[in-house]
C-alpha cells in the first residue's frame, strides 16, 4: 500500500498478509462528525467510476465493465458493481465498526453483517435504494458532465447543494439497530489508514472463500467484493492516510472530530506524496479530485488495485 514519504510522517507498519494485493496507503485514521457541507469520504460519483470502469471476468469466460453487469441481491434489489461499491459504508454500515473487531474472524464476522444491510435486509433497503439513487443520480451527472467538458470534477461539486440534509433524511427512520447516513458520518474510522486496510482485508477474503468454494457463487463473490473495494479506494484519498480518525472523536465533544475533518480536508486538497511496495512514487490527492488533472496517476494506481482486487476473485 502506498506509504508515504513526506518528513516527520508517522506510517504504522502494514499486517503481513497472504493476499497479493492491497497496495494502498498504511497508517491510523480517523474521521469526524457531521459538517453543513457533508462527511469527508470520496464521493459517490468517485467510488461508482471506479467500480462502474473495471473489467470483470464473468462464468462463461466473457468479460464486462462492471457499469455492464446488474447484480441481483438477495433482497432481489438490482445493483451494479460500482453501486455496491459506492453505497458501502457511507450509506450501509452499523454501530460497531468492523476494523475494531478483536481479531480477524471476528471482523469477517462484522463485515457481513455489515453487508447484510444491503445485501439481505428486506424491511427497508429495497425501498430505500431508489430514493437514494435518484438523489445520487445528480452528483454522477455533474461528474461526468465535467469529464465530458474536460473540466476538473471537484470544481461540480460546488454546485451540489444541500445533499448532505437530502441523504440525512431519506435515511430518517431506519430501526434503532441500523444507523442512518449521519450516525454511520460519527463513527467512520473504518474509512481511514489502517482500519481501512483491515475492513478491506476482511472483506476481499469472504469474497474469495465464496468464490473458491466448490458451489461458490462466482456473482455473490463479485457483490461482496465491491463492497469491500470501497475501503481499498478509500485508501487512496490523501485525507484517510494519516488523520488519526478513531483517536480525534469524541462521545459528546466534538472539537476533536472537527479537527479531524480540518486535517482531512487540507490533505485531501493538498495532497501527499506517498509510495508504494513495488516502488511508484506519485502525489495522492483527495476526496472530490480524483478524475481531477492533478491526480491523474493516483487515479490509474488506484483503478488498478480494484482491478487486481476483481481478478483475484474470479482466479480464486
Amino acid at each position: 500500500m502506498p506509504e508515504i514519504e513526506q518528513e516527520n510522517a508517522t506510517v504504522v507498519p502494514e499486517e503481513s498478509s497472504d493476499l497479493s494485493f492491497f497496495d494502498g496507503p498504511t497508517t491510523v485514521v480517523r474521521f469526524p462528525p457531521f459538517d453543513p457541507k457533508g462527511p469527508p469520504r470520496f464521493e459517490y460519483a468517485e467510488h461508482r467510476y471506479l467500480g462502474d470502469y473495471i473489467s470483470l471476468q464473468m462464468d462463461d469466460g466473457s468479460k464486462k465493465l462492471g457499469s455492464d453487469v446488474l447484480f441481483t441481491l438477495k433482497n432481489k434489489s438490482l445493483l451494479r458493481y460500482g453501486e455496491i461499491n459506492a453505497f458501502a459504508g457511507d450509506f450501509y454500515g452499523s454501530y460497531y465498526p468492523i476494523s475494531d473487531g478483536t481479531n480477524f474472524e471476528y471482523q469477517c464476522t462484522r463485515f457481513s453483517n455489515v453487508f447484510w444491510y444491503l445485501n439481505e435486509n428486506e424491511s427497508r433497503t429495497p425501498g430505500e435504494l431508489p430514493v437514494l439513487k435518484d438523489l445520487m443520480k445528480e452528483e454522477v451527472d455533474l461528474f461526468n458532465e465535467a469529464i465530458r467538458n474536460h473540466e476538473d470534477p471537484s470544481v461540480a461539486y460546488s454546485k451540489l447543494k444541500d445533499m448532505t440534509k437530502k441523504l440525512i433524511n431519506a435515511t430518517i427512520g431506519r430501526p434503532l439497530t441500523q444507523p442512518g447516513y449521519l450516525g454511520l458520518a460519527a463513527i467512520n474510522w473504518d474509512h481511514f489508514g489502517e482500519h481501512a486496510h483491515i475492513v478491506y482485508t476482511a472483506g476481499h477474503t469472504l469474497a474469495l472463500r465464496e468464490a473458491s468454494k466448490p458451489d461458490g457463487n462466482l456473482n455473490v463473490a463479485y457483490t461482496i467484493n465491491a463492497f469491500a473495494n470501497h475501503f481499498l479506494e478509500d485508501s487512496f484519498s490523501a485525507g484517510h492516510v494519516r488523520t488519526p480518525r478513531k483517536q480525534l472523536h469524541g462521545t459528546f465533544d466534538k472539537s476533536a472530530d472537527y479537527c479531524a475533518k480540518y486535517m482531512h480536508d487540507e490533505e485531501s486538497a493538498i495532497g501527499l506524496a506517498v509510495t508504494n511496495k513495488r516502488g511508484d512514487k506519485w502525489h495522492m490527492y483527495g476526496d472530490k479530485k480524483l478524475k481531477d488533472d492533478v491526480d491523474d496517476q493516483n487515479a490509474k494506481l488506484c483503478l488498478e488495485a480494484v482491478q487486481t482486487s476483481a481478478d483475484e476473485v474470479y482466479a480464486a
